[in-house]
């Protein structure tokens, strides 16, 4: 009996190449399904076979195990149908027509195919460098990928297949580092966000450097995690990933270690002392403080084009901005990028079917976690372990630096902001997960505040668009909007904070 029930995982690996893998081969007609049907096999099969290895991490968890075969057809079957709709249902451009989501896959996919073409040394290319690619591993990863399985034909659902596994390969390195230190519950529901997250299965559905971040970040963390189990392990692991993660992209890594760095030491190091713990958090906000002083140059030398696109994209931004100093365009910009992908314009854009579903859904993504991440950050203190509270402190500072830093690089741009908050998605996840949990305990009506008071922006700026894009009624004044919002915050956390001091005397009787 047992060692017929071994098999299983292994029918489900050959199935699964099987059936998927014909979809994958089938997107390029009949001519060329027999000579894709191999390559797409082999792709699919050892991706569900890592899987399946991958998830004796969990210890055979069956929610995690269930939520990483979800991440990984969900991500295959948007991708391989995007790939298949948007010739026909996308807008008139190359990389639409050929079945690409995001220019920048389109550009670095096609340069990969053409070095296959080209029969050069891929060590001699990696050296020469790429034109699309600033690091060149995705691009190496595609060459590789084209010259092994599919040199006679340019068959980009291949890298969709791995873009799938990488995404889904994550689950389970993630839920293990999170239960390490939280509840099950925290850590499922961790992974559930990161899985269903709009964002993060349209990235990860493309072929995109996201997953592969993602991917490689997860198993850094777990690393970090489970140092003390086996530090030599751990370690390795941790190298790996961190090399892996430095060819994809370098200075995303490199923020990536500096918050794994930090997050080892509270783990295995932490402060005990009441006079340590105040000089560790004066580290903790001086080294948050660099990160920002130092991606000054970065962030100063692609403001200035966001700016500039921003304000060509939208009259009203132009409208703002002339009116504003130059003092004050760097925080407008910055401000702006915090609430884009915006929902109200998704909504009320004139947009074809296929781009106004993405748009509203990947709007509403932000705003559902947005008032939780806001929650997180003052509640910090109702985290009664020390150590976990440590954490969700760190987790919290870097999360504001990363999306300040984020959002005036990118600013207004509608994919490449929420593209580097993705990057931090496994403890976004982690955070708004814990904030979760601790709504539903303490009950203070704080989450029910910020949700209203969050959605409220939403319905004021809705009512706005409305009336600029469909003329039912003139809009007043975009200030006379922002104004009744800034009133609105004002009253509905007056009204917490007073409520909360009226509370305190009863308690101290």
């Amino acid at each position: 009996m047992k060692n017929k029930f071994s098999y299983i995982p292994l029918l489900i690996c050959l199935f699964s190449g099987l059936i998927l893998g014909t979809l994958a081969a089938g997107l390029y007609g009949p001519t060329h399904f027999w000579q894709g049907l191999p390559g797409a096999f082999i792709l699919v099969f050892l991706s569900v076979f890592f899987l399946f290895m991958a998830w004796r991490v969990t210890d055979r968890y069956k929610i995690a195990g269930w939520i990483m075969a979800t991440a990984f057809l969900l991500r295959l079957f948007l991708g391989l149908g995007l790939t298949s709709w948007l010739p026909q249902y996308g807008y008139d451009t190359p990389q639409q027509n050929s079945g690409y989501l995001f220019r920048d896959a389109y550009e670095r996919d096609q340069e990969s195919w053409g070095n296959n073409l080209s029969r050069e040394s891929l060590w001699d290319v990696y050296q020469v460098g790429f034109d699309t690619d600033q690091y060149g591993g995705l691009l190496l990863i595609g060459a590789i990928v084209y010259r092994s399985l599919s040199p006679d034909l340019h068959r980009a659902a291949l890298l969709i297949i791995l873009s799938a596994f990488f995404a889904a390969l994550a689950v389970p390195f993630l839920w293990k580092a999170v239960r390490h230190t939280w509840s099950e519950q925290i850590a499922t529901l961790t992974v559930l966000v990161y899985t269903f997250y709009p964002d993060s299965i349209l990235f990860s559905s493309s072929q995109m450097r996201e997953p592969y971040i993602l991917a490689f970040s997860a198993i850094a963390f777990w690393a970090v995690q489970t140092w003390r189990e086996h530090r030599i392990k751990s370690t390795l692991i941790f190298a790996g990933s961190a090399a892996f993660m430095l060819l994809i992209s370098a200075k995303v890594t490199l923020f990536i270690l500096a918050f794994l760095l930090v997050w080892f030491v509270l783990v295995h190091f932490p402060p005990q002392q009441k006079k340590t713990q105040f000089i560790f958090l004066g580290v903790l906000l001086g080294g948050s403080l660099l990160m920002a002083v130092f991606s000054w140059g970065w962030l100063k030398s692609s403001a200035a084009w966001e700016l500039a696109v921003s304000v060509q994209n939208s009259g009203w931004v132009q409208k703002i901005v002339s009116e504003l100093g130059p003092r004050w365009q760097l925080p407008f910009l910055t401000g702006y990028g915090l609430v884009q992908p915006l929902l109200p314009a998704a909504i009320a854009d004139p947009s074809i079917v296929i781009w106004k579903t993405i748009a509203i859904l990947r709007a509403a993504g932000w705003y559902f976690i947005l008032p939780l991440i806001v929650f997180g950050f003052f509640s910090i203190g109702l985290e009664k372990n020390t150590q976990k509270r440590w954490l969700l402190l760190w987790t919290a500072m870097f999360l504001a630096v990363w999306l300040l830093l984020s959002s005036a690089r990118a600013g207004g741009d509608l994919w490449d902001n929420p593209r580097y908050r993705l990057i931090f998605m496994p403890w976004i996840s982690l955070f708004i997960s814990w904030a979760w949990e601790t709504a539903r305990s303490v009950k203070n009506g704080w989450l029910l505040r910020w949700v209203i008071l969050i959605w409220s922006f939403v319905l004021l700026i809705s009512h706005w668009y409305v009336g600029r894009y469909t003329q039912w009624f003139a809009p007043l004044d975009l200030k006379i909007y922002l104004g009744s919002f800034v009133l609105l915050s004002i009253l509905i956390v007056g009204q917490g904070v007073l409520l909360h001091y009226k509370k305190i005397p009863s308690r101290s009787k």
